[in-house]
């Protein structure tokens, strides 16, 4: 079973192909339409994918700046999926690992400021 494959494409960023997954609509409008006002809902769940995407744009791209590949980021319920590969070396993995959290804390701060 090809994950990807049910996947709807939202657009190449970066050389990076970004797919939106069919249960993340089912998602969205649970989530969307728990609040009274459902443009209320709807910006949030823009503004927590776009925090999620962001996110998995600092692992891809960290990946590409130690030498490694990535080709493909899939959005879900779950959250988000980097397909990577970084460079065959620990600090490389190391990079890419913690570059994701390093974006969520950079836009924490800039949400609390």
């Amino acid at each position: 079973m090809d994950f990807l494959g049910y996947g709807i494409p939202l657009g190449r960023y970066f050389g990076i192909n970004v797919r939106l997954h069919f249960t993340l609509l089912i998602y969205a409008y649970l989530r969307a339409t728990s609040f009274p006002d459902l443009g209320w809902g709807l910006a949030f769940v823009a503004g927590l994918y776009l925090c999620i995407l962001l996110h998995e744009f600092g692992h891809a791209l960290a990946a590409r700046w130690c030498d490694g590949e990535a080709n493909d980021i899939l959005l879900w319920p779950l959250g988000g999926l980097a397909f990577v590969r970084p460079a065959f070396h620990p600090t490389a993995h190391l990079i890419t690992t913690v570059a994701g959290p390093l974006v969520t804390l950079v836009l924490w701060l800039a949400f609390s400021a």
